[in-house]
């Protein structure tokens, strides 16, 4: 027998049955458009914050409160009291990077896994560092890896 550890790099997997419900959000048409909004805000800001004339930085400033106005509402979506299981704003929380530490692959169900072959290989995905360039084609996001069966 192997080491799946060593050959593979996985250590153990995870049931988390509250998944369910964060991909069903994470699907809805409302999460998408707030989340994407909201990333598109960010990123003019980082843009136009080196303007330094009046109106730049009253339109700057304007964005930066609609961004803090949209931020509770990432998390109210999940649950008005505490929020998403996995992120709190754009942090994981507690639990998963926890959760991270001990398991690689998690899923709201075994029978998630019915959707793979029997000879299906998971392998870990290499993140990127802070200071490594988004650039670099293997570490593009490619969006949201959500299981087909979690969708309905």
């Amino acid at each position: 027998m192997q080491d799946l550890t060593l050959k593979h790099g996985w250590r153990t997997g995870a049931i988390i049955p509250e998944l369910r419900k964060e991909i069903k959000i994470m699907n809805t048409e409302q999460y998408v458009h707030m989340m994407s909004w909201l990333q598109a805000l960010t990123g003019l800001i980082e843009q136009m914050q080196v303007h330094r004339d009046p109106a730049s930085r009253a339109v700057v400033e304007e964005w930066i409160r609609e961004r803090e106005a949209m931020r509770p509402q990432t998390k109210d979506i999940f649950n008005t009291q505490f929020g998403s299981l996995f992120r709190t704003y754009h942090n994981p929380t507690y639990f998963s990077r926890r959760l991270s530490r001990f398991a690689d692959i998690y899923m709201a169900s075994i029978s998630c896994l019915l959707n793979y072959d029997f000879q299906h290989t998971f392998f870990p995905r290499r993140n990127p560092l802070q200071h490594e360039s988004p650039f670099c084609p293997e570490h593009v996001p490619a969006g949201p890896r959500v299981d087909p069966e979690l969708r309905s």
